[in-house]
């Protein structure tokens, strides 16, 4: 009976997980209201307040790069939590030009010089970090960190030739996923 309790229990929080790491309304909805959901339960669940400055409809992106760019969201506000000690945050999303520009910035203690180590990044740099990295390279954007005892700006940027609008076989992948 407490062997199937526990499976119970392990099975709820693994669905929980894959929403979270995953959300359907991502997919249906876009980036920019995936983001309001998120930020929402963060703040009730952490009491830090975040947020959100959107400068003008950004469009839909491909569902890869959303997913990228809702990731660097979830895992820059984990460790604001986490590290930062910093009772409010700011997300700004902003297409331009050329590209779109996604910046999360705290206010807490900032990260430890260790972390930016030039000899060993994959040791010095947390998992997150690299994950983040590495999926933006993904779709040719970038990561950049800069953070002090003033606190900490995350800021990736995507080409906006990923945009769904600007791509015909991304408005059909888009479509399709929403099916």
């Amino acid at each position: 009976r407490e062997g199937i309790l526990v499976c119970d229990q392990v099975i709820k929080e693994l669905r929980t997980l894959s929403y979270l790491l995953h959300p359907p309304f991502l997919d249906d909805a876009g980036l920019v209201p995936a983001l309001r959901w998120y930020v929402r339960g963060f703040v009730e669940s952490t009491a830090i307040d975040v947020e959100i400055m959107v400068t003008e409809d950004i469009g839909r992106l491909s569902l890869d790069t959303e997913t990228a760019l809702f990731r660097v969201v979830q895992e820059s506000l984990t460790n604001v939590s986490r590290h930062s000690g910093s009772a409010t945050a700011e997300i700004r999303l902003e297409r331009r030009e050329d590209e779109v520009l996604l910046q999360i910035t705290d206010h807490g203690r900032g990260m430890s010089r260790l972390a930016f180590s030039e000899t060993d990044p994959a040791s010095s740099l947390g998992v997150g970090i690299l994950g983040m990295q590495h999926r933006l390279s993904q779709f040719g954007g970038t990561l950049h960190i800069e953070s002090s005892d003033r606190g900490t700006v995350v800021t990736a940027k995507v080409p906006a030739s990923e945009a769904v609008g600007d791509d015909p076989d991304l408005v059909e992948k888009a479509s399709v996923a929403s099916v």
